[in-house]
C-alpha cells in the first residue's frame, strides 16, 4: 500500500536494477465505501526510465472501458492495466495523479530481473510485487 499527501509531484518508483523488457503494468488502486478513493488515480500514468516513454494513455477513472473493476485480489477494487511494447527499461513509475495517490499494487510484467527496490516520495509503506 502506498500513500502519497501533500505538495509536489506524486509517483511510485520500481527500480527493476537492470534494464528489462516491461509487457504491462497493472495497477490496483484503492476504493472505500464512499468511493473517495475512485478517483484518486485519475490522471496518473505509467511511465518508463527517465519518464520519456508513457505506456498508453494517463488513467481515466470516469471511462468504463479503462477501469477493469471486480479485480481478483480485493472486491470492488479498481484495476488499470498498459501495454509497454516490450520497451526496454530500467525503472517503472506510477506519476500525476491529479490527487493524493493511493497504489494498493503494482504488478510489472517483464522480461529480466525481478524489481529490487523500491520507493515513493511519501514515509509510507509500498506493497509491490512482479
Amino acid at each position: 500500500h502506498c500513500t502519497t499527501v501533500g505538495g509536489g509531484p506524486r509517483w511510485l518508483r520500481i527500480d527493476m536494477q537492470v534494464a528489462v523488457k516491461v509487457d504491462r503494468v497493472e495497477v490496483f488502486n484503492r476504493k472505500d465505501n464512499t468511493g473517495s478513493y475512485f478517483t484518486r488515480m485519475n490522471n496518473a500514468r505509467v511511465t518508463l526510465s527517465d519518464g520519456t516513454y508513457q505506456c498508453g494513455p494517463r488513467f481515466d477513472t470516469d471511462n468504463p472501458d479503462d477501469v477493469m473493476s471486480g479485480a481478483p485480489y480485493v472486491a470492488g477494487q479498481q484495476k488499470f492495466v498498459r501495454s509497454c511494447s516490450g520497451r526496454e527499461a530500467q525503472v517503472v513509475e506510477v506519476r500525476d495523479s491529479a490527487q493524493q495517490l493511493n497504489v494498493a499494487e503494482v504488478f510489472v510484467y517483464a522480461r529480466g530481473a525481478p524489481p529490487t527496490t523500491t520507493s515513493t516520495n511519501s514515509s509510507s509503506s509500498t506493497n509491490t510485487s512482479a
